[in-house]
């Protein structure tokens, strides 16, 4: 069955949990769950990571999540969207007269750089813009290395730019060759910054020793 069968059944149902990530959903599955948001007040938790839904469904989408008050966490890492999606957010988190916070059950609002458009430099300006209290719940602090962007010589020159500067929180390296004697420079790193909370090192080739230096971290 496809999301448009079972929008009936999610509009009545009293689930909290809503978790549809890497499920071939498009642009009309992220209206329809817009409509499950209006009218479903149950909802608490919706993913919907890893589905090409774009700006017009992620947009819908979130003119579902404005209207709900039980929303507290909604994902959209991977979903297709670009810089053209910010306004969308905008409306769902502030009034338009007041600028102040719009769903006020909303607590936590993911928007990866890994798998979207949205591009750095529009992501910072944009939070910039955002209340204090719209910026604690937009969880756009995460960054992703990927595809052998970095070498050894630039993880301190990285670690200050976009760890210090910007208190990134949860950071991926991926498919960096990173190996025992590069996660031992990481651990280094890692001490002198507490921002960090979440590391990801997929696909690398950190043997044993690598790892106790960064389980030491």
């Amino acid at each position: 069955l496809g999301i448009a069968q079972l929008e009936d059944s999610l509009i009545l149902s009293s689930l909290e949990v809503l978790v549809f990530e890497d499920n071939d959903l498009d642009s009309e599955a992220g209206s329809i769950l817009g409509r499950v948001l209006q009218e479903n007040q149950h909802i608490r938790q919706l993913n919907v990571s890893g589905n090409c839904i774009g700006n017009d469904g992620v947009g819908d989408l979130l003119k579902g999540a404005q209207e709900s008050q039980s929303l507290q966490f909604l994902e959209l890492n991977r979903t297709g969207i670009d810089a053209g999606v910010l306004d969308a957010v905008v409306m769902c988190l502030l009034h338009r007269s007041t600028r102040r916070a719009q769903n006020e059950s909303l607590q936590s609002l993911t928007i990866s750089m890994h798998g979207n458009e949205i591009g750095r430099v529009a992501l910072e300006a944009f939070v910039q813009c955002l209340p204090d209290d719209c910026q604690d719940c937009l969880e756009c602090d995460s960054f992703v290395v990927e595809n052998g962007v970095l070498s050894r010589r630039d993880y301190s020159v990285f670690f200050q730019q976009y760890t210090e500067e910007n208190c990134i929180g949860n950071l991926d390296i991926i498919k960096e060759g990173v190996d025992d004697e590069g996660a031992s420079e990481i651990a280094l790193l890692l001490k002198e910054n507490q921002d960090v909370q979440a590391l990801r090192l997929s696909w690398n080739s950190v043997g044993d020793e690598g790892t106790a230096a960064l389980a030491g971290a």
